[in-house]
């Protein structure tokens, strides 16, 4: 039988495939692990979250994003906000990873974005284009303001642990491989560093 899921795009797939086997290993016996979802599109991502029962805060502007999630990607652990990522209000139990795949890029002011969200996890998954890959160019990307090289992401990012990956197409099936920087997406994972008392 046909899911659903196999009719979306392989590589958008997997990279929640991966994520939650990030979040996995490390929340290993954790139960009910909360992530947020930014900029989550139409909410298959979301969904995949929430079959492997995580609790999820999917974040999306789009109201066109918003009725495919109502027709198709419904779940009772998804809580769906509409809103811009920049004016959302988080839960106030805060999230123990959050996801963002090609959206960073899409955004004026990224520096804000990460201060708005740099209290709410302590583990992000992220994803861009990788300018030394997919140069720039406004006439193409019009819904983009930048693309990044993996010194522009250490720089935006905050100061903590950083394991890097990209994802190479048809030759892997689109799996998430370690950073070797020669394909179109820049992924990390950041972790916050464990303060030391003493």
């Amino acid at each position: 039988m046909i899911s659903k899921i196999d009719n979306m795009n392989a590589k958008y797939v997997q990279r929640y495939l991966w994520a939650i086997q990030i979040i996995k290993g490390k929340y290993p016996k954790k139960e009910h692990i909360r992530v947020l979802d930014i900029a989550c599109g139409v909410g298959y991502g979301s969904w995949l979250m929430a079959e492997k029962e995580f609790h999820v805060h999917a974040v999306d502007r789009s109201q066109e994003a918003k009725d495919m999630f109502e027709q198709h990607w419904t779940h009772p652990n998804i809580c769906f906000t509409l809103d811009n990522v920049m004016d959302f209000k988080p839960d106030k139990e805060g999230y123990d990873a959050i996801v963002s795949f090609e959206s960073i890029e899409h955004l004026k002011d990224d520096y804000a974005f990460v201060e708005k969200i740099k209290n709410l996890a302590s583990l992000w998954i992220i994803s861009v284009p990788n300018e030394n890959i997919v140069p720039y160019k406004s006439e193409t990307k019009k819904w983009h303001y930048r693309h990044y090289t993996k010194e522009q992401m250490n720089k935006l990012l905050p100061t903590g642990k950083k394991s890097w990956f990209t994802q190479y197409h048809k030759a892997t099936k689109y799996k998430m491989v370690p950073m070797h920087e020669d394909s179109k997406t820049l992924a990390v994972i950041w972790e916050r560093e464990a303060v030391v008392n003493g």
